[in-house]
């Protein structure tokens, strides 16, 4: 239900969107299955929300910086970025 989201103030920053655009960059989020209906986030073009069915780990090699919660992703991720190299 939308009306028990809460806004993401950081995802949904002017700052963090004009900084994104000055650096010609896009942030992938991809929200935690437990916060999905609780969080609300706009996208745009700057910000793609990634759906509960996107793989993640298909996107990590064209990444440049990840930011997770404590996950097995940043194991990967760093893999990802050492073969980068």
């Amino acid at each position: 239900n939308s009306s028990n989201q809460k806004e993401s103030k950081i995802l949904n920053s002017e700052k963090i969107r004009a900084l994104l655009k000055k650096n010609n960059a896009v942030l992938l989020c991809k929200i935690h299955p437990a916060d999905k209906n609780s969080v609300k986030v706009s996208s745009c073009e700057e910000i793609y929300i990634m759906d509960g069915h996107s793989d993640v780990y298909s996107v990590l090699k064209y990444t440049d910086i990840l930011i997770t919660d404590y996950s097995s992703v940043n194991f990967d991720y760093f893999i990802s970025y050492c073969k980068k190299k």
